[in-house]
């Protein structure tokens, strides 16, 4: 089912009714989703917020890429926006973080090794500006999705690494879940996680530049292995003339 729509009215319909239709299990919400990029003064990985970035030029490069833009903090609000009205309706939500942090790094060490990655994640919490809104919504770290293994334990509290998907993708679903783009080869992964989470409800708020990729590991996820997770992909631009909202298209899956 598809919506084309260009209001936040619009959008807050669709998505809550969804929400009200959920019964048991868990609610989550991929918002605020960021790349990492290099800091011109510290030459250390820092998220592409340009809210939070210090060096003015490289703060409006950030601004107006179509990728990036408004798109962390827009869909960040959005997400503790559905967050706090499932919870007004007594529903269990969570909010995932999931980190862009290969593709505009600096190259270092080995395929899955890169120092500035290692060291963000080691030392980084969270951005200034989520800070802000979380505290401006009285939530704090627990609201969001821990990234586990498959065993269960967590690896991050905060962030869901695009890298390490994609390299538990090649190791535990190419051969049973082949997909043609590398987006996909995060999602696929990514729902089984939120399928072990007890996810009955996933909606994502995802760059329009990943939609066929996203849209083809949903679809692929849910035909290989039967889940019955009900998956909303909203595809968002990165900027925007008019309204942060204009243009949005909705898959739900």
């Amino acid at each position: 089912m598809n919506y084309f729509i260009n209001t936040k009215n619009e959008l807050e319909d669709i998505i809550k009714r969804e929400i009200d239709f959920v019964t048991d299990g868990f609610i989550c919400i991929l918002a605020g989703h960021f790349a990492l990029i290099h800091d011109r003064n510290s030459n250390k990985a820092i998220p592409a917020i340009f809210e939070d970035i210090k060096d003015k030029e490289q703060k409006e490069l950030v601004k107006m890429h179509p990728y990036m833009g408004y798109l962390p903090s827009k869909t960040l609000q959005q997400g503790i926006s559905l967050v706090n009205y499932a919870k007004e309706n007594s529903k269990n939500s969570k909010i995932l973080l999931i980190v862009n942090d290969w593709q505009w790094l600096e190259k270092t060490g080995g395929n899955r090794e890169n120092i500035f990655r290692d060291e963000f994640y080691k030392n980084f919490g969270l951005p200034e500006f989520y800070k802000k809104e979380f505290k401006k919504n009285s939530l704090d770290e627990s609201v969001l999705m821990p990234f586990k293994n498959d065993q269960g334990e967590i690896i991050n509290k905060l962030y869901f690494s695009e890298k390490r998907l994609r390299n538990q993708f090649s190791k535990h679903f190419s051969l049973t879940c082949p997909v043609g783009h590398g987006c996909a080869q995060e999602y696929v992964p990514m729902l089984s996680k939120m399928e072990k989470e007890n996810v009955k409800l996933f909606i994502g708020f995802i760059p329009k530049t990943c939609q066929i990729a996203v849209n083809e590991g949903a679809n692929k996820f849910k035909k290989t292995y039967g889940s019955d997770m009900k998956i909303i992909n909203i595809f968002v631009n990165g900027l925007f003339k008019k309204d942060f909202y204009e243009n949005i298209e909705i898959e739900i899956i």
